[in-house]
Order: structure tokens, then C-alpha cells, then sequence
């Protein structure tokens, strides 16, 4: 079978007996037999795949055949004392698991992230709603049997989101008898780990229950760590963790062709997310420190599931489930990790979220034998997220305002170059103002106020300066917490959104920032972005005039100001700058940004100047959500949320909410035949949609064809030869599409085209094979450098070569081993990076099981990954490489002759190694 072929064999033989059949038989007095020994020599089951009901099933997936597979049994897991999908995961050949600035584990597939790998529970997908990842340590050692990791993962009967591959995870089942077990375990650093599980067996039936509970107050950093101002060594820092699960699975036949299955998880716990060690903004790598905690990280999943099996020639596979997570993320001031009295400070938060799908999905087989097999899958399903956030960043202003300069009901302010910070020595006369921009605010009859403003900075700046900010400060009595915007239906250039925020550009402080498009994402029945010549629109659905420009903004020792605007120019590669106006992203950023002040606010009567009051809504009113943490590969935080004093202001407290919702679906069509022995050929065909609203509100449909072709041929016993062709589609998440600051409801699809090829060979004491592949992404999805929404803006490319070997040295010795050449090409318009970050051009993994005796076994895993970089934050890009680092782990077991108790002792990077697997 190919799980004795691939991963050095690392499931026994006897694994693969069905014991529903076993069960089933002996009823009927029939003797036991594996129901899948001689069925066919293609390989594993479908049901290895899909797992959506019991292991009775008999046919056979070509598609796992022709492409790469790797599988880790329950005999792996036990014999290395892996605690979570995560250690499973990290010796698995082009898997690479790391910890980035969220502090939890996330696993890369051949250079694509979590988000882009379909990870299914017993065929339950459990990718998170918000942001499509998923945290392996969630998941407990105790209730896993089998692991299969699918790189490429072809098969257009996964569904949409397998865009590197799929993981899936085989649960273990209750077989004939009864086994109780019982662990516990402790370790330094305050950690421990008690689990129990429970299974059964019988007749029509089975059982299996698993309890667990894992604790830590702490990880403890290498001895050769160097103490930074914020780490100061020993344990790391906000490091705790804390996670409880329940797990049970059941089984029955309720006659000899179907059997019902019913799954149920439930986890809570919470955890520490580890801050930057470093907070000099001379480091032009290193992201700001934030200080926050996981309160809450807790959820549910459960599944029924029904298999029919007609004799193996009908077959079809049903499952309903439901998904619910909530995570509760705190964000503090300082280290004390503790809420702050002090009214000055602005932007800690508490932000509940959740995330619930609701789905199903139906595999229907039809086996023709010599004449092929087809099988029809049709899934659909529903992802909604909720949020709850109370953030503290609204400015109280005093209330003894100074004497409006007149009852105005229209403004018109002046921007000139002689207020200008940021770049530029600009070519003008010595103390003539030349007019870069003009905003006019007016009363709307109907309540709120109407905005326009004309770019007429012309070539200032440099060729094609781009107007992206206005920044408006509104004064005592103006309700921000409440304030909603739209843009106006006559305006030229687009509005991205509206930010309500303080923000201090040039020592001035400001609580409203208006942000407008970049030109490629404009609308073009609007006319595009907002350059020299255009004006943009929109509207304020309440306050009037003089809440806005009835009095100035001030600073001690500085001129008077009525608002702002913010320039960015193109350099002559035409990238766009990638940080805040202020030049803090690092010492290139005045190359690129421009503030520029109003001086004054000249009051006007009525609507005159050519501004026409516009009653048309052109986009939904929304709110500004700024509470989201950072996180993924490298860190985050910091950027125009950052926690941090703010002299002279009092902040208080406002609840931003949402509840957003996408529909999912997908169908596919697969057939396998075998014409000839020993050669099998596969092709499937799906498509994948979606509905989901616009920015219009109206919901609206989407759809993307999929599609592989694959084959494989087994040259002799021992030497088979495959190969596969894949597109695959990947549904933006509900985050991506509807979060108020980043979101973008006209995502795209992202679309990944792969081609692989490789050969197994198994002989009897040595197994190996190769695997040669490339993989082209189009519509990545990342944020806008200059919008600052998620957008389809990223092209990758990625080439490798994954190889792997099992040599059985007699019955006591065990070796496997693997590495990974990955070569990662950034082929995004206008990009300065030429690889993506945090991706290992090598990785070797070895492990090693050694039987000193009948009692006494010795495991080792070793890793070393070498050739991984990581990028600034500055315009101009630079790039640093991470230190290739060698861990090893070790542990040792002694198990009496009865072998009903093991003892054993181990330790996780045995050498003590100071390494790093994402920079600060």
C-alpha cells in the first residue's frame, strides 16, 4: 500500500485493517480479514481523504497515487511523544512549521502559508473564518491516528482552498475490546500535559473518547541568547500557555451496507503572545513591541457523517457539520499586562471575534471496474464572522473652545508649499506660496456636511504626486463615535475609507484621516485616483462646518492649522511607498511622503464656489475598525495603532462591531481508470464559487473553473513513476472581503497552476523517492501599500525539489529522512523583492528510532534549515538573511515486559541552540 511506499513507511502494516469489517464479520461468523489487502494495488482508500465515514469503504483515489503523499501513523506519533499537530507536522518533508509575531506555530507548504492549506479533521475543514489560517496546536496528539499531508493536493474533490495542499487528519476509533490509557508528563519552564483516553469496540460499533490538558508558564530562551531592553533572558517573556480539549468520535452499522458516524470537539484555553525584543526605530526590520494576551481561545466543532457502501461498486459518503471558534484578544500599555488608569494613553483594546461555518458536502462513487470510476462530490457552506471590539482612541476635547471665527455655513481652506513637511526642496520662489490643494466643506440642507477637494498641486512633487490623505480634526461637541461617511456620486477621484482615528502628522493631532484610492483599484466610473486636475466628494452624515474649521489646531510654539493633506509620488520604478507619512517606517520614507497644512479657513455664506450640495448616497455609510492585532511571519503591530502616550489628551472608549457572511460551493467531477496494469490515469474537473456583497450592498456571485489531470506507472514491484497537472482556487475569506479597514469586497480569487513530477521506490529494507515541482500564483492577496486594503497585487513563483528515504536496519533500527529545495520568485508588478520572506531555500529533516532492548527505545529528530531572508519596512527595501539554524530532540522509553506503562524522559532542542525562525 502507498503508506508502506511514502514517508519511509512510517504506518505499520496492520494499520490499514478495517476493523468495521473485522466487526462486521466476525457477527456473521465470517473470519477477519483486511478489507483492503488485495481489493487493488493503486493504493489507499478514498476514505484515507475525504474521511467522512467509516474505513469499510474499498475504492480507491488515483489522484493520491499520481501526486506526492506523506503519512504519519499513530506508532510515529507515539514512539517520538508528539503533543500536537504541529510536532507531527515539523519532520514532514517541504513542511516548514515556525512561529512568527503572533507567537503561535504556522505551517508553511512548499512556500505558500496556512491560509493557502485545506486542513480537514475526520473531512471537517477547520481553516479559521477570519483570516483562513489555522493554529496545529490546537489539535492534540491524543485522538490523532494518521496524518496525511498532500502537497499539491490536486484533486478537485477537496474543494476550493487546497491552494498549497491539504492536511488531513485521521482520528482514532475504538476496535474490538476496551483500552483505557492514562499520560502525564511535566517539564521545565512550568509545563505539564495529563491526558486520558477511553476506546471500545463492538459488534456494529465503536467508540473512542480522549480528554487532555497541556499547561506552561513559560519557554525557556537558549543560554546563548543576548538580553535585549525588552528581553531579558531566562523565560521568554508573556510566553504562558494554557489548553484543554475534549474529543469523541462514534460509529454504527446500522446494516451491513451503512454505517453512521458522529464527531464532537471542544477546546478552551488561552495563552501569551510574545512581543518584539526590540524597540529602536532605527532598526528598520524589527516591528514595534505590543503587549497583548489571547483571554479567550476557545471553540467547537462537530460532524454526522453516513457511508454507503453497495459492494463497493455504489458508494456515497455524507457529512453535515458546524465549526465554532471565539478568540478574545486583550492589548495592553506596558509589560504589566494589566489595564491602565491613565487617560493619556490611546489604542489598548479588547476584541472578541467569531467564527462559525455550517456546511456539508456528498461524494457519490460509481466503480465500473476495467471501466473506471467516477465520482461526483457537491459541498457548500456558510462562514460568518462577528466581532466585538472596545478600543480606547477617542479624543476629549475641552469644552471651553475658543470663539468660532465666524457662523459659517461654508469653508474653504488653502494648502501651499510653504507648510509643507516631508520631502522636497521644491523649485519655487523664496516666499511664494504656490497652491497645492483646495478643500471646500459646506452644510448639507438635509443635515451633515458635503466635501470636496481639488488636487492642483500639478508637478510640485514630482511627476504624478497622488493626493492619498486629508486629515480634518473636529472640535468640542462633534460625536466621532457615531459619525458615518459616503462617498458623493459625482466624485472624480474614489474614496478608499474614512479612519477615525487620532493621528499626528507634523506635531499636529488629528482624529479623522480621509484616504483615497490607489489609481489601479479606483473605479472607473468614477475617473480614477485623485491627481492634478481632480477633485473627490463625499459626505459627512452629521456636525456642520464649524465643528470641522470654526476653530484651528494648535500647538505650543507652532502656527495655527485648519487640516492637512497627505502627497505620495512614484519613484521612477513606479513603486508606491509602504509606510506612514511621517518617515517612522525607517530613513527613506521623506523620499516618497508630503504633508502639507492649511494655515486658514476662509468662511463663506451659502453653497457658492460651484460646490453643489449632493443628497446621493454613492457607497454604504461604514465605520473604521483599527483594533485588529498583528501577527503572521515576522510580527506586526505597531503602524497607526500603536499603543502609546499622547501629552495634553484624554482618551476614552468606543465599540466597534461587526457581523459579515459569504456563501460557499463547490462541485467536481472526477474519473480514474486503470487500461493497462500497473498504469493508472486520473483527471478531475470542478468549480468553485462564492456570493457575497459588494460595496453596493447587493449580493453578487463568482465562480472559477478547476481542474488536474495525473497519472502514475509502476515500471516494476518495486519503481513506480508520477506525475500531476493542477489549477487550483482559493475563496477570500470573510476578513478579507468585509474588514472595515483592510477589507475589499472585489477580491478575486487567488489561483495557483502546479506541475509536479516524481518517482517511488520500495525495496525491502530501503524505501526513497523524488519529487520535482513548480507552482505559479496569481492574485495573491496582500495588503496595499498605498490603500492599505487587501488586494490582489502579488504574482509568485515557486520551484523544488522535495526528496525522502526509510531504511530499516533489521527490526531494531529505524531511519527517515528528508530535504527540501525551494526556490521562491516575487513576479509582482513593481515589487523590490526578489524572493518571498521566511522561506527556506533548504530544510533536512532526520529522525532515528533505535530499540537498546526489548524495554528500552531511543528516538531522535533533527532539523536544519538554512537560506531564509526577511525585508525592512522602509520604501526602499533592503533585505537581511536569518542565521541557518540545527535543532535536535531526543528521548528515551522504558516499557516493562507487559507493556502496559511506559516511562520516559526527553528533551526538545537537546543542544540548547539560540536560533531564530522569524527576526525580533
Amino acid at each position: 500500500l502507498a503508506d508502506d511506499v511514502l514517508a519511509g513507511g512510517l504506518v505499520p502494516d496492520d494499520a490499514v485493517t478495517d476493523g468495521a469489517v473485522q466487526r462486521d464479520a466476525a457477527a456473521a461468523g465470517a473470519p477477519a480479514e483486511p478489507a483492503s489487502a488485495s481489493a487493488s494495488p493503486l493504493g489507499p482508500t478514498l476514505e484515507e481523504i475525504t474521511v467522512l465515514a467509516s474505513p469499510t469503504q474499498t475504492t480507491f483515489d488515483f489522484a493520491l497515487e499520481a501526486g506526492t503523499h506523506y503519512s504519519v501513523g499513530r506508532e510515529e506519533i507515539e514512539i517520538a511523544n508528539y503533543r500536537s499537530l504541529d510536532e507531527v507536522l515539523e519532520f514532514v518533508p517541504g513542511i516548514n512549521v515556525r512561529v512568527g509575531g503572533d507567537g503561535r506555530p504556522r505551517v508553511d507548504m512548499r512556500g505558500l502559508r496556512s491560509r493557502q492549506i485545506k486542513v480537514l479533521v475526520n473531512g471537517i475543514p477547520i481553516n479559521a473564518v477570519g483570516d483562513g489560517s489555522f493554529d496545529p496546536s490546537m489539535i492534540p496528539a491524543e485522538y490523532i491516528q494518521s496524518v496525511d499531508v498532500l502537497p499539491g493536493a490536486g484533486s478537485q474533490l477537496y474543494g476550493d482552498g487546497a491552494l498549497a495542499g491539504a492536511i488531513n487528519v485521521v482520528t482514532r476509533r475504538g476496535e474490538i475490546g476496551r483500552e483505557i490509557t492514562t499520560r502525564a508528563e511535566v517539564g521545565n519552564g512550568g509545563a505539564s500535559r495529563l491526558a486520558g483516553t477511553y476506546a471500545e469496540g463492538f459488534a456494529r460499533g465503536d467508540v473512542f473518547v480522549s480528554v487532555s490538558r497541556r499547561d506552561r508558564d513559560n519557554f525557556p530562551l537558549s543560554k546563548d541568547f543576548l538580553p535585549t531592553a525588552l528581553e531579558n533572558g531566562g523565560a521568554r517573556q508573556n510566553s504562558d500557555l494554557n489548553r484543554n480539549s475534549l474529543f469523541g468520535v462514534s460509529h454504527y452499522a446500522l446494516t451491513d451496507s451503512l454505517e453512521v458516524g458522529f464527531t464532537l470537539n471542544y477546546q478552551k484555553g488561552e495563552s501569551g503572545v510574545p512581543t518584539s525584543i526590540y524597540d529602536d526605530r532605527n532598526d528598520i526590520f524589527a516591528p514595534r513591541p505590543r503587549y497583548e494576551r489571547r483571554e479567550e481561545d476557545d471553540g467547537w466543532f462537530a460532524q454526522l457523517s453516513s457511508h454507503y457502501n453497495a459492494g463497493g461498486a455504489i458508494e456515497n459518503l455524507n457529512s453535515i457539520y458546524i465549526t465554532n471558534d471565539t478568540e478574545v484578544t486583550s492589548r495592553y500599555a506596558d509589560a504589566s499586562f494589566t489595564p491602565t488608569d491613565d487617560p493619556t494613553i490611546r489604542n489598548t483594546f479588547t476584541d472578541t471575534t467569531k467564527g462559525r461555518i455550517i456546511g456539508g458536502r456528498n461524494i457519490f462513487t460509481l466503480d465500473g471496474g476495467r471501466f473506471g470510476r467516477l465520482s461526483f462530490m457537491l459541498a457548500g457552506r456558510q462562514e460568518r464572522l462577528q466581532s466585538e471590539c472596545i478600543i480606547k482612541d477617542l479624543p476629549v476635547v475641552d469644552t471651553t473652545a475658543p470663539p468660532n471665527l465666524a457662523d459659517a455655513d461654508r469653508y474653504t481652506l488653502a494648502f501651499t508649499e510653504l507648510t509643507t513637511g516631508g520631502f522636497g526642496d521644491l523649485a519655487a520662489q523664496p516666499g511664494v506660496p504656490i497652491p497645492v490643494a483646495e478643500l471646500t466643506a459646506a452644510n448639507r440642507p438635509d443635515g451633515g456636511i458635503d466635501f470636496s477637494i481639488s488636487n492642483i498641486a500639478g508637478t510640485t512633487f514630482g511627476d504624478q504626486t497622488y493626493l492619498k490623505y486629508v486629515y480634518l480634526a473636529p472640535g468640542p461637541g462633534f460625536d466621532l463615535a457615531t459619525l458615518s461617511w459616503a462617498q458623493a456620486a459625482d466624485s472624480q477621484g474614489e474614496i478608499g475609507n474614512v479612519n477615525i482615528r487620532s493621528e499626528t502628522v507634523d506635531g499636529y493631532d488629528y482624529s479623522v484621516r480621509v484616504n483615497f484610492r490607489r489609481p489601479e483599484q479606483a473605479n472607473p466610473a468614477n475617473g480614477g485616483s485623485l491627481f492634478d486636475g481632480e477633485t473627490a466628494s463625499w459626505i459627512f452624515d452629521q456636525g456642520n462646518v464649524n465643528d470641522f474649521f470654526g476653530a484651528p489646531v494648535s500647538q505650543p510654539g507652532m502656527p495655527d492649522v485648519y487640516a492637512a493633506v497627505g502627497y505620495r509620488r512614484v519613484d521612477p520604478a513606479g513603486f508606491w511607498g509602504a509606510s506612514d507619512e511621517q518617515g517612522n517606517g525607517g530613513v527613506d520614507a521623506d523620499a516618497y511622503n508630503v504633508s502639507v497644512a492649511a494655515l486658514s479657513a476662509v468662511p463663506g455664506d451659502g453653497l457658492g464656489g460651484g460646490l453643489v450640495a449632493n443628497p446621493e448616497i454613492g457607497e454604504p455609510l461604514v465605520d473604521i475598525r483599527v483594533c485588529a492585532s498583528g501577527g503572521g511571519g515576522g510580527g506586526g503591530g505597531g503602524g497607526n495603532n500603536r499603543v502609546e502616550s499622547v501629552s495634553g489628551l484624554t482618551f476614552v472608549e468606543r465599540t466597534l462591531t461587526q457581523d459579515r457572511q459569504i456563501l460557499v460551493g463547490s462541485t467536481a467531477l472526477e474519473y480514474s481508470v486503470e487500461p493497462i496494469a500497473g498504469l493508472g490515469l486520473v483527471g478531475s474537473l470542478g468549480l468553485h464559487g462564492s456570493r457575497n456583497e459588494d460595496e453596493d450592498g447587493v449580493w453578487v456571485g463568482r465562480a472559477e473553473p478547476g481542474y488536474s489531470l495525473g497519472g502514475f506507472y509502476s515500471l516494476t514491484d518495486w519503481l513506480r513513476l508520477r506525475s500531476t497537472f493542477a489549477r487550483k482556487v482559493r475563496i477570500p475569506t470573510v476578513a478579507q472581503l468585509y474588514d472595515p479597514d483592510r477589507g475589499n469586497p472585489e477580491l478575486d480569487f487567488e489561483i495557483a497552476e502546479s506541475v509536479e513530477a516524481g518517482f517511488d521506490w520500495q525495496g525491502d529494507a530501503l524505501r526513497f523517492g523524488a519529487t520535482l515541482f513548480r507552482q505559479w500564483v496569481e492574485n495573491f492577496i496582500q495588503t496595499d501599500p498605498l490603500t492599505e486594503r487587501y488586494s490582489n497585487i502579488a504574482k509568485l513563483r515557486f520551484t523544488g525539489l522535495e526528496t525522502y528515504a526509510g531504511l530499516n536496519l533489521g527490526e531494531r533500527t529505524t531511519l527517515r529522512g528528508g530535504y527540501t529545495w525551494l526556490e521562491s520568485e516575487d513576479q509582482s508588478p513593481g515589487t523590490q523583492r526578489d524572493e518571498q520572506q521566511y522561506t527556506p531555500r533548504h530544510r533536512v529533516v532526520l529522525s532515528a528510532d533505535q530499540a537498546i532492548s526489548s524495554t528500552l527505545k531511543l528516538h531522535v529528530g533533527a532539523e536544519y534549515t538554512a537560506d531564509q531572508v526577511y525585508y525592512s519596512r522602509t520604501f526602499i527595501v533592503e533585505k537581511a538573511k536569518l542565521p541557518n539554524y540545527f535543532v535536535l530532540d531526543a528521548n528515551l522509553s522504558w516499557s516493562p515486559p507487559d507493556e502496559d506503562f511506559t516511562l520516559y524522559v526527553g528533551a526538545d532542542n537537546l543542544f540548547d541552540a539560540d536560533y531564530v525562525e522569524s527576526y525580533a
